[in-house]
């Protein structure tokens, strides 16, 4: 099943949205809510986990998760995981930001698996996160929801010339 979700246009107004920053540490929670507010964020909310930030969400409608790949008792791609696709998830299409010191392509592969939207590697700057958060809440990809994946759809771009039921080499059947 598929949902299309509409364009942004013109500019984001960064006050109105509702961030949540999931981190382990209370350092970085700090800063990233700082960078947050200084780009015109008013709602910023933080939690030390995946599990406290499911509770955040079943009461207070989030536009935007920032979440650490790194966390003890529910890790990032955990969270991630259940946000898209548990049963009692309180908001499946909530855009992801995922940030990690840890940017392997087996963990960038896992996170994009999960239905993270964007990844941003530590240490960061304020640009790069403020380039982040523009390009989530302005670019909302198609929605994908199949047994095997429920997310953003994994294609930043479709090519307008492609006529094709296949997208990749491995998916021809020759």
């Amino acid at each position: 099943m598929k949902k299309r979700e509409a364009e942004a246009t013109g500019p984001i107004d960064l006050s109105l949205l509702n961030v949540l920053v999931v981190d382990d540490s209370h350092n970085i929670r700090k800063i990233v809510s700082e960078i947050l507010r200084t780009m015109g964020v008013r709602n910023v909310k933080q939690s030390s986990s995946g599990v406290d930030a499911f509770e955040i969400l079943k009461t207070s409608p989030m536009d935007l998760m920032i979440l650490d790949l790194v966390m003890d008792q529910l890790d990032g791609i955990e969270t991630a995981k259940l946000l898209r696709q548990g049963s009692d998830s309180p908001n499946r299409t909530l855009p992801i930001i995922m940030i990690t010191g840890h940017t392997v392509r087996s963990n960038v592969t896992k996170a994009r698996d999960a239905g993270v939207n964007e990844i941003i590697a530590k240490p960061f700057t304020a640009q790069v996160l403020m380039d982040h958060v523009q390009r989530v809440m302005r670019s909302k990809r198609e929605w994908i929801a199949i047994p095997s994946y429920t997310g953003p759809d994994r294609r930043r771009k479709t090519r307008p010339d492609y006529a094709g039921p296949f997208r990749r080499s491995t998916d021809r059947t020759e």
